[in-house]
């Protein structure tokens, strides 16, 4: 049947307290849309506020029908207590439209915003490389964005072409696959397979110097400052080519070393105070040498 069924609140709520009662580190729930009924969203939330004492909480949003009410109440959570998942996937309307994906995204942008003010909140952003529609620069344009809201985990993942989906069946000439589970795209009329290997590169960087956490307030000092500040991505770029070539020659530097670097490049950016040099290549000649 189509639509969308719901367990009894007082199922979930059991089910919830035998975590709790356990204290279990962390539960994740699948529902794609946790926030698509409101009210029901924020019982829940508020529960496990009342009754969590060191279970943390990770789910997926609709950011763009987010309410008043849901961000109220998640901002009054205690800190750390909530991972958020929102499914941007990408800003270029066309290929919204072709994965029955059409929501505003400056919406989406203001309620991120308000979520992230209080620091509460862990917010993890997704994005998919590889959709019908979305070209190398479309892509960039895309990252920009996501990254331009600051969360605290920026999820870089590739198409899943799954058999009986809308984009297996409408794009069949349009996107070559892997013929294996997972079944991720190789290439597609818009970006080709090479522009997609750049993208895993990217991904390794992504997640090596942003997402492990260890470098979050250098990589975002450096981002804000010329040549990077219109164009994130492109740090990221830098970053993903030259930890590429480094890993195949075996010359990276054990993480110690690095987090050294990143401290003292962090204090020599607040000293400079905008003067002129370039600090990815200190970073990539020092800290991940060719």
């Amino acid at each position: 049947s189509n639509g969308i069924r719901y367990f009894p609140m007082e199922y979930v709520k059991k089910g919830f307290k035998f975590f709790f009662d356990k204290k279990v580190p962390l539960v994740k729930l699948i529902d794609r849309t946790f926030n698509c009924d409101s009210k029901r969203a924020v019982e829940i939330v508020n529960y496990i506020i009342e009754n969590s004492t060191v279970t943390k909480v990770h789910f997926e949003i609709e950011a763009s029908i987010l309410t008043d009410e849901l961000i109220s109440v998640l901002n009054s959570a205690p800190k750390d207590m909530f991972q958020i998942e929102v499914g941007v996937q990408t800003i270029n309307h066309e290929a919204l439209t072709a994965v029955n994906r059409n929501y505003d995204l400056e919406k989406i942008r203001y309620n991120i915003r308000r979520l992230t003010e209080p620091k509460n909140i862990h917010i993890h952003l997704d994005l998919i490389a590889g959709l019908p529609f979305e070209d190398y620069n479309s892509f960039i344009k895309s990252f920009n964005f996501v990254y331009s809201m600051s969360p605290d985990m920026l999820q870089l993942g590739f198409l899943k072409v799954l058999k009986g989906t809308q984009v297996s069946e409408r794009f069949t000439s349009d996107i070559k696959y892997a013929e294996f589970p997972p079944y991720e795209v190789i290439s597609t009329k818009w970006i080709s397979a090479s522009e997609l290997l750049k993208l895993k590169k990217v991904e390794n960087a992504v997640d090596m110097f942003y997402n492990s956490g260890k470098f979050f307030n250098s990589i975002r000092s450096i981002s804000e400052k010329p040549p990077y500040d219109n164009n994130p991505y492109s740090l990221f770029e830098q970053l993903g080519e030259k930890t590429k070539r480094s890993e195949k020659a075996g010359g990276l530097i054990v993480w110690g070393a690095i987090v050294a670097v990143f401290s003292v490049l962090s204090i020599v950016m607040n000293l400079v105070n905008g003067g002129e040099f370039n600090v990815t290549s200190v970073l990539t000649g020092v800290a991940v040498p060719a």
